[in-house]
């Protein structure tokens, strides 16, 4: 009789080993078949991350406009808009981009900010006397920051249903070209070299007030402007990019303060490649625009401009 009952237990035990075997075998093909088809899905979206990040980091410091670039992308190629989520990331990159060339830079105006002094005169004209350049230049960032942020806050809503108008980004992109070609023709002797004055750095940052529209390039504005008010185009191209850390630390803030609810939907994964793409082709960007003011005229990418606004004026046009 025990031997019986040892013999029974055995058959159930094994019944019981032979059903949780089917059972794990079926979930984990079940779970193969997802993860294929999740991959899938991953590498679509990966791809797509990594172009509209190669987008951003070109066109964020070339010349032609990124917003431009990025809604004329989507229109032509009916991609839908990425999210805030993914906006943030690359905005993110492109902002480490800067701080990675401009590094020795940054470093003394954080410096400087700490432990530079300001001299206030008690005499019957009152002046102000910053003695460290650097902390000097971080003031008339500060301040070239003023329109921008007064115009993008105060005219958010109706910037934004702009950015749903291609038509006005491909526009905007002939007018980026006029103002590029400009530069060619020097309106004042380039007497300025190294200096930035006061009324500079508000005529640079009203331009890049200006450049908040769709298709109206900020860097390509605000370094044509540094021009014609006669600084050398590496005072320009250097204002004009660290112009860009606390406008785009800035946009970067407010798009974390909308929420941030699709990382999800998204995927780590795409966010990273096109975190990755847009910092590298950032940094390249910012290379290649030095090096063009260096050795070749500014007004090249007017060109450009013109180019791609006729030919996504005529493709919107016929579409």
């Amino acid at each position: 009789m025990h031997g019986l009952t040892q013999i029974l237990t055995r058959s159930c035990l094994s019944i019981r080993i032979l059903r949780y075997s089917l059972v794990v075998r079926e979930t984990f093909r079940f779970s193969l078949d997802f993860e294929r088809v999740h991959c899938y899905i991953d590498v679509v979206s990966i791809v797509k991350a990594a172009i509209l990040g190669l987008v951003q980091g070109f066109t964020e410091f070339l010349p032609i406009s990124s917003s431009g670039h990025l809604v004329l992308t989507e229109t032509l190629l009916n991609v839908e808009p990425s999210g805030i989520s993914f906006e943030v990331f690359v905005h993110f990159a492109t902002l480490l981009a800067i701080i990675c060339v401009f590094r020795k830079k940054v470093r003394k105006i954080v410096k400087s900010i700490f432990c530079g002094r300001i001299r206030f005169s008690s005499g019957k004209k009152k002046t102000v006397t910053v003695s460290d350049p650097n902390l000097k230049l971080f003031f008339l960032l500060c301040l070239a920051t003023i329109p921008a942020a007064v115009v993008g806050y105060s005219m958010r809503e109706g910037i934004e249903k702009i950015f749903k108008v291609p038509l006005f980004a491909s526009c905007a992109l002939l007018f980026t070209g006029f103002i590029l070609y400009l530069t060619r023709f020097p309106f004042r002797h380039s007497n300025k070299i190294n200096k930035v004055s006061v009324l500079d750095s508000v005529l640079i940052g009203i331009a890049q007030a200006v450049a908040i529209l769709p298709g109206v390039s900020r860097s390509g504005m605000t370094i044509s402007t540094g021009l014609f008010r006669g600084l050398d185009r590496k005072t320009s191209a250097e204002f004009s990019f660290l112009l860009a850390v606390p406008v785009i630390g800035g946009a970067t803030f407010l798009q974390i303060k909308e929420g941030m609810g699709n990382i999800v939907q998204i995927g780590i994964v795409p966010l990273l490649f096109g975190s990755v793409f847009a910092f590298c082709s950032g940094y390249f960007a910012i290379k290649v625009v030095l090096k063009v003011l260096q050795k070749a005229n500014f007004c090249l990418f007017a060109y450009y401009c013109w180019i791609v606004g006729i030919a996504t004026i005529i493709l919107i046009v016929l579409k």
